[in-house]
């Protein structure tokens, strides 16, 4: 195994022929739960994972003031919830609008559109505190009163050393025929027994919760954050169905959207809504039936807005991976400055860390490195000229501005290689191919719906509908 590409195959096959997904302990399908914790490990103890993310907490962002205070203590108060038609679970990061108010791009257009009662229930920030938002349907979860109430019920009992090893450990070592070690083996039980420990207070506090506000669905983003799985437990037992709202392509490439076969899995989602009509749904554990393209109702706002400029900005998107950071310095070097500009955009996990992790691809006068929770991504594409990346969903998000794209060639582009067989991009292999793919001055491809459909937010509340009419029909037989 040499790439992700092919690695993940692999573990698919493995947990199919473990039948993983049926493991239990303390009685409770796990699997799941730990999964995408032990790929990404096995990626870093196999030398296949060349990521340098690191995912940093950006703390002090914002200061509230005593209107905000009250806002959260009042209005936004979990105590004093009635029953609305949906319940909405934004991501928790968040970008600051020209109001000064916090908002998910993925779910904020949404909220503001949706005919039937809602709620947004948020969780605290990547900030580490609640986002002053503008929305009257936000209400603030708090799960600590449900957490302290589990702890004086009973103690949490630490998972036994031999049943992980004999479900958990045994099985991978055997297959993948590598021995594992110690520090390893303690690093995802700890995982383990955490998400299990909080397992027990998240069933306690969605069950209140649901039983509040009683929704007739459900619609999160990132579905396969822990909490959004029990989310999806204790809604399956009550019957009532979710949905995930798409925040990047689904590849073959990314384990939470790939699974060995069709199955049923209560911590998975019932539908998705994606963003085009070509996603890649194969491996799924879910029907293609209960895949429905919408759109992504933030793109559609925007519009290419190319100001007068001499220069050509070229915009290199990173994901983490140095040959991304090696690329931009390179090319810096041989352009001129009265040219090019060269924009370096940070994912918003590399907005602490990057001076750590890319500082020495980065420390060129000719780079400008941006990166704010103020600005999306949605700023910069529509002033860039070209975009360069690998696998990033922005790739085929710079397909709306009418951008020139460029893919550098790697084991991940596979994921986005569609660009360039639709003719909306092109495959380079380093600066020097990067610097003649511009100068030849080639004309891409006007995108289709193939990769995001049109009048999003009208097919999201026509598929809200449908699914509503569907399980009222399905309870009333």
């Amino acid at each position: 195994m040499n790439d992700e590409k092919e690695f993940i195959d692999y573990f698919l096959k493995f947990e199919k022929d473990n039948n993983m997904f049926e493991k239990k302990i303390k009685n409770i399908k796990i699997w799941l739960y730990i999964r995408f914790n032990i790929y990404s490990s096995m990626l870093a103890i196999l030398n296949i994972d060349n990521s340098l993310m690191k995912s940093d907490i950006l703390q002090g962002e914002y200061k509230k003031g005593i209107k905000e205070k009250l806002k959260e203590k009042v209005f936004c108060n979990q105590n004093l919830i009635v029953h609305r038609d949906v319940l909405i679970v934004p991501h928790e990061r968040k970008y600051k609008s020209s109001e000064g108010y916090y908002r998910c791009i993925y779910t904020d257009l949404i909220d503001s559109a949706l005919r039937q009662s809602h709620y947004v229930l948020d969780s605290k920030s990547i900030f580490g505190d609640y986002t002053p938002q503008k929305s009257k349907n936000i209400i603030y979860a708090n799960t600590n009163r449900f957490e302290k109430k589990e702890n004086r019920k009973r103690p949490y009992k630490k998972t036994t050393i031999n049943e992980f090893e004999e479900k958990i450990i045994k099985p991978l070592e055997k297959f993948f025929e590598i021995s594992l070690s110690k520090e390893t083996k303690k690093s995802w039980k700890d995982i383990l027994d955490n998400l299990l420990y909080r397992r027990r207070y998240l069933t306690s506090y969605y069950t209140h919760i649901l039983n509040r506000i009683r929704p007739q669905v459900i619609m999160m983003v990132v579905a396969y954050s822990f909490d959004r799985m029990i989310l999806c437990e204790i809604a399956k037992k009550r019957g009532i169905p979710t949905v995930e709202i798409m925040h990047g392509v689904m590849t073959r490439g990314y384990l939470p959207y790939c699974f060995p076969e069709k199955m049923k899995i209560k911590s998975f989602p019932d539908f998705i809504f994606t963003f085009g009509k070509n996603e890649y749904t194969e491996k799924l554990p879910i029907s293609n039936r209960r895949v429905f393209p919408v759109g992504f109702p933030e793109l559609e706002k925007y519009t290419k807005q190319k100001k007068e400029q001499k220069k050509k900005q070229i915009l290199f998107i990173s994901q983490g991976q140095m040959e991304i950071a090696q690329i931009a310095k390179k090319f810096s070097e041989i352009i001129s400055d009265d040219e090019y500009d060269v924009i370096y955009k940070l994912h918003p996990k590399e907005y602490v860390s990057w001076k750590r992790d890319l500082w020495k691809y980065l420390n060129s006068t000719n780079i400008k490195v941006v990166g704010d929770f103020n600005h999306t991504i949605y700023d910069y594409l529509a002033q860039a000229d070209w975009v360069v990346g690998i696998y990033s969903t922005v790739l085929y998000e710079a397909t709306a501005f009418y951008t020139n794209i460029a893919l550098l060639e790697s084991p991940m582009s596979i994921n986005v290689k569609k660009l360039v067989e639709n003719g909306c991009a092109v495959m380079i292999n380093g600066a020097e191919d990067l610097k003649k793919a511009i100068e030849t001055k080639r004309e891409m491809n006007t995108p289709s719906e193939e990769f995001f459909v049109k009048n999003s937010l009208y097919n999201i509340q026509d598929c809200i509908d449908h699914i509503i009419t569907y399980y009222s029909r399905k309870r009333r037989k």
